[in-house]
């Protein structure tokens, strides 16, 4: 494969993976080479406890793991075979989640992460969709246990006759328990590019989530999509501890990890995990795992006047320097983040801002080598995306005061979504641009039939000086993009109404 730069030449521990072969580069494959040729080279990372010393799981013993989860889950599903979904319904530690994602995976099973953040009538809409009759859920987590309790029982209502079975999720001793015990390996797959390898579903926030299946294919390329970057991320630490692991950010970061030697650090298995990690949280614990790059969500980690507060100004110069911060969310959703980004790269972080969707995974440069000198919250698009820019036919722009940006669109008669450039914007014009994923020789979006567009209905600025740099502006629909990352559709929840109309009814 032809690619720009690779991660890891100049590491010792790790070996790089072969470009050369397609076939040995999906994922299940890769996972094989790893605990061959890169079985003392870190995979997961945590501080056992508030104080205690960090860990380092090996890819001997990820792989070691993964195997046992593999056989576990084959063992608890009767009539298991490759193909066969499996939901994950679980509220636990990063570490042991990526470890069963990555045992289900290697054991040809299909793993459908679900958020526990849906409904349960939302939950049971998804396992009919898929024909999923098995759901993990963790045994420790009182209210997750509840919910997958009300799917149960949802689902025995149905009259198409589809149940499913709860399954307890491997405990983190059971799956890396200490002992000398040999793991029976599990058969070596036989997986093409368009099988499906997991799946995952929309927000669903104003109707039922929708079904996004996830192929080889895309996880390789996504897993990829780093060496298009300017950082080599072999030999990284990456602190997960602000990411939900059933997002395609969890998944995206855990491709990053498995393709380019970087390693995961998260919350140690052995202690209860924050509910909500607050910033103090996610900061104690990247320092406590020797961190070199952080992920967060909105304004999680900086809590957000966390710099106008004199007794932590040190600590704040002290983590700027220290990390790598990958932003995500739409910052320009509230001001708090927006004040905690500026006040991050005054300090000089290194701010990477992510952009991207489930369907079409990360649309932004994964890492470039400083921050844009126009401003921390612009961003490159990977090379796979910029060359497939082109005008639309579809759209005019019209003329308005400053700050009050707009668009009118005439729709044709058939629409034909796009992801496109505009003209700089004039200080009395500012312009918004869709994006839209389709397939192309380094990129396959998630849809059914990815010779088609999928339209992301996502409106960004393009920079009036630098056409190379892009800003998330909002929505071409009217969701709501929270600071989280998540998204709500107002208009049928009735948020927002006419005041013409409120008066006339």
């Amino acid at each position: 494969m032809q690619l720009p730069r690779q991660d890891g030449l100049a590491s010792t521990t790790f070996t790089p993976l072969p470009l050369d072969d397609p076939e040995g580069l999906l994922l299940p494959n890769v996972l094989h080479y790893h605990a061959k040729f890169n079985s003392d080279h870190p995979v997961f990372v945590y501080q056992d406890g508030v104080s205690g010393p960090k860990i380092t799981l090996t890819w001997a013993d990820a792989f070691r793991a993964f195997e046992r989860v593999g056989r576990v889950m084959l063992r608890k599903i009767d009539g298991a075979s490759p193909r066969t979904v499996v939901g994950v319904l679980a509220a636990s530690d990063q570490i042991t989640y990526l470890t069963t994602l990555g045992g289900l995976l290697l054991a040809g099973l299909v793993p459908f992460l679900i958020s526990p953040r849906n409904s349960d009538a939302a939950i049971a809409h998804l396992l009919r969709s898929t024909e999923c009759t098995h759901l993990l859920v963790n045994e420790a987590d009182a209210s997750t246990c509840k919910l997958a309790e009300a799917v149960q029982a949802r689902m025995a209502e149905g009259r198409d006759g589809l149940t499913v079975s709860l399954l307890s999720l491997p405990s983190y001793e059971e799956i890396f328990r200490d002992d000398s015990a040999v793991v029976t390996p599990l058969p070596k797959l036989k997986v093409a590019d368009d099988d499906v390898a997991a799946i995952m579903h929309s927000s669903g926030s104003s109707a039922f989530p929708k079904v996004v299946s996830i192929s080889h294919r895309f996880l390789r390329e996504t897993g990829l999509t780093p060496y298009s970057g300017e950082v080599d991320l072999a030999g990284q630490v990456l602190s997960i501890h602000a990411i939900p692991m059933f997002h395609m950010l969890g998944l995206n970061e855990f491709l990053y990890g498995v393709y380019n030697g970087m390693a995961l650090a998260g919350f140690s298995p052995r202690s209860p995990v924050p509910k909500v990690p607050t910033g103090d949280i996610v900061l104690a614990a990247a320092q406590g795992t020797a961190a070199t790059m952080l992920v967060y969500v909105g304004s999680r980690p900086t809590d957000h006047d966390a710099a106008e507060q004199p007794h932590r100004r040190d600590l704040w110069r002290r983590t700027s320097e220290a990390y790598i911060f990958f932003c995500s969310g739409r910052p320009e959703a509230h001001g708090s983040t927006e004040s905690v980004g500026d006040s991050l790269a005054a300090h000089g972080a290194h701010l990477v801002h992510q952009y991207g969707s489930t369907e079409a995974s990360g649309v932004s440069l994964v890492v470039p080598a400083q921050n844009p000198e126009e401003g921390w919250d612009w961003f490159k698009a990977r090379t796979s995306w910029t060359n497939r820019i082109r005008p639309p036919a579809h759209c005019r722009f019209t003329a308005l005061p400053p700050h009050e940006p707009n668009i009118r669109t005439r729709r044709p008669a058939r629409r034909i979504p796009t992801f496109f450039p505009g003209r700089p914007p004039t200080s009395r014009q500012k312009q918004r641009e869709l994006t839209s994923s389709q397939a192309c020789a380094s990129h396959t979006p998630a849809i059914l039939d990815a010779s088609r567009r999928f339209d992301t209905n996502d409106l960004l600025l393009q920079h009036p000086t630098n056409s190379t740099l892009w800003k998330v502006y909002g929505r071409q629909d009217d969701q709501i993009v929270h600071s989280n990352g998540e998204k709500t559709n107002p208009v049928p929840l009735g948020m927002f109404s006419s005041p013409i109309r409120a008066r006339r009814e």
